[in-house]
């Protein structure tokens, strides 16, 4: 599975490091220029358990004040979310998105590599300014949260 994430992320013309590369886990870490942020991509690969685990990691942490509110605002992003969820560490306000699957074969899953890859990113850029919007415009979680998916919500009125 590393070589088939190698290989996909030098065919998307990302340039990468590897943080961890031993038996058991290998860790990449590139930067990623999303529309609405510049992020961190974490990819780590499990290999005897076949777990690779997708992070895109927020370029803004949650300042202790806005903590409570951002995790509202999660709860509820992630409530709605299929593939994958949001996280925040409750000790340094790091924000990340995390989607993760199990692999059968060592070669061969690209296409579900690129599928969680994309949806990592895809969805840290969606909700990435109603995170901003919380913690930095004092817009309530829930407001926010309609905006992001278009829904007018009866208990704002």
């Amino acid at each position: 599975m590393v070589n088939t994430i190698s290989t996909v992320i030098e065919n998307l013309g990302y340039d990468y490091q590897i943080l961890v590369d031993d038996p058991a886990i290998t860790v990449f870490r590139m930067a990623i220029a999303l529309e609405h942020a510049k992020t961190d991509c974490i990819i780590d690969v499990r290999i005897p358990d076949k777990i690779v685990a997708v992070f895109i990691i927020s370029p803004v942490s949650a300042p202790e004040s806005g903590r409570k509110r951002v995790s509202e605002f999660l709860t509820m992003a992630n409530y709605g979310l299929i593939l994958g969820g949001f996280e925040m560490d409750m000790d340094d306000g790091e924000l990340r998105y995390k989607s993760s699957f199990i692999y059968e074969n060592e070669e061969g899953e690209e296409y579900e590599f690129k599928q969680h890859l994309f949806n990592a990113l895809y969805t840290m850029d969606r909700y990435f300014p109603g995170i901003m919007a919380v913690l930095f415009a004092g817009l309530e979680p829930r407001v926010a949260i309609s905006q992001i998916n278009n829904y007018i919500d009866p208990k704002m009125n």
